[in-house]
């Protein structure tokens, strides 16, 4: 009991950390930058609901409410009515008032920048080269640790496969060069069906037919959008594998395709992990400089799992698959805290323009909306991760900021994008906008979002009462 309790209450904090963390950081930057340009703040809360205690300085009030999952900042002259209050929001230069709105998403950036950097000072950075296979940890209630694996135990090879289905390199004029496949591929799916090591290959290719379709992702392409590639690999001329075995499996690839893979990666003891619920898997783990192979019995969960449709959408359905309980990466080395900070700046960066590049994809119908998750699934995902540790909830916590700031941007009331597509308008047409049509716009968008809200809401909390997960 004690253990379920600590984790109840690590879970609990995890979401108020990625939460309240989040909105305090967005509502802390409006704040700040109206009292910069002297506007009038009624108040500035932490968190919502009846206050805990609360204090007043100034003309503004402060106070820390009992529900800790956000915050909120009341300026003067905001609200429908108020244009006129003095040192109020619209008494200032519009470029003033752009910027008080647009500070909330910067903050979030700035507080994803201190956050990884602070995951990256305290754990590290993957050494060059490194696959990802060391287990670092276990989750609760999994089967891994019972079964013999052990922390720094390093998996080398699942049911005997050494390799990935990642390309190393494709001989040129192979038949695998000439059908389009090309290194840093990823090989997903043979027809409809999930693989992950070079052996599903081959079995598939060994199988009736003229050809195979292999979906794959392009590892070099940055936009999410265009990862994914479909392609037809003719056999009419092949010699079909005769030995399906991993190492024959790899050879033939090599010989016959003219395919190199990477070897096993962290990636693909995952994935072929969950595609064996249920099902005995030989790991061969390397310890203290020997190997031995142990047997686990995947618990079989349902989660959502990555494919590719044949438009080439990327999907997440869910899927019965199989989980063991670890954590696995890469062995790290320490980074002195300035080239943390660069590398905190190039991450957040990065998780940014995959925010966006998701966000336009999911518009395009290039990614599947399925996925996408309300405020109760991010409550579920943050109890969850508080599991791996606490580092993996600073990483979601950045992520989410991230998202945050990027969704605020859209030019949709009541975001804060059209807060500062209004401030520009009313800058060219140099007068305010009718206050009724203000408030149409206002309550127009709150309740589309409401109900975006809503509809997530509903969609989350019927994958995990069905599924356990959102």
């Amino acid at each position: 009991m004690p253990d379920v309790i600590g984790s109840g209450i690590s879970g609990v904090v995890a979401i108020v950390i990625v939460l309240g963390l989040c909105l305090m950081f967005h509502e802390t930057g409006h704040f700040m930058v109206a009292k910069l340009w002297g506007m009038r703040v009624y108040e500035f809360a932490l968190g919502f609901g009846p206050a805990l205690f609360s204090w007043v300085r100034g003309e503004t009030k402060y106070a820390v409410r009992i529900i800790p999952f956000g915050a909120f900042v009341r300026i003067a002259g905001m609200e429908p009515g108020e244009a006129d209050v003095v040192d109020g929001f619209h008494s200032r230069p519009r470029w003033q008032a752009a910027l008080v709105i647009f500070a909330g998403p910067f903050m979030n950036v700035v507080l994803a920048v201190l956050l990884l950097t602070i995951v990256i000072y305290v754990t590290g950075i993957a050494k060059a080269g490194d696959p990802g296979t060391l287990v670092q940890g276990f989750v609760p209630g999994g089967v891994a640790k019972d079964a013999g694996l052990q922390p720094a135990d390093r998996i080398v090879a699942v049911d005997g496969n050494r390799f990935s289905l990642g390309v190393a390199d494709v001989k040129a004029g192979s038949p695998a060069a000439l059908a389009g496949i090309a290194a840093h591929t990823r090989i997903l799916q043979i027809d409809e069906d999930s693989v992950s090591v070079p052996s599903d290959l081959a079995s598939h290719i060994k199988a009736p037919g003229n050809e195979v379709i292999l979906y794959c992702i392009d590892a070099d392409e940055e936009d999410i959008a265009k990862k994914a590639q479909i392609i037809k690999l003719p056999l009419a001329a092949l010699p079909r594998p005769s030995d399906v075995s991993p190492e024959g499996s790899v050879a033939w690839c090599r010989d016959v395709l003219g395919l190199r893979f990477e070897p096993l990666d962290s990636g693909t003891v995952i994935s072929y992990v969950s595609y064996h619920p249920d099902t005995p898997v030989k790991l061969t783990v390397q310890r203290q400089g020997s190997e031995t192979t142990l047997s686990v019995t995947p618990q079989s969960t349902s989660e959502r799992m990555p494919v590719i449709r044949p438009d080439r959408q990327l999907d997440t359905p869910w899927q019965k698959v199989g989980r063991i309980g670890i954590l696995l990466g890469a062995a790290r080395e320490p980074v002195p805290l300035g080239a943390a900070v660069r590398m905190g700046f190039s991450a957040t960066g990065d998780t940014l323009m995959g925010a966006i590049q998701a966000f336009r994809a999911m518009i395009r119908r290039q990614v599947s909306v399925e996925s996408a998750s309300g405020p109760i699934g991010i409550m579920a995902i943050s109890y969850e991760t508080a599991k791996k540790g606490w580092m993996e909830v600073l990483s979601l916590c950045g992520m989410v900021s991230v998202s945050l700031a990027v969704v605020n941007l859209l030019p949709i009331p009541p975001f804060d994008g059209f807060h500062i597509v209004l401030l520009g308008f009313e800058g060219l047409i140099r007068r305010r906008i009718d206050a009724r049509l203000q408030v149409i716009a206002m309550v127009g968008g709150f309740i589309f979002v409401i109900s975006l809200i809503l509809v997530l809401s509903y969609k989350d909390i019927w994958n995990i009462a069905v599924h356990g997960s959102p």
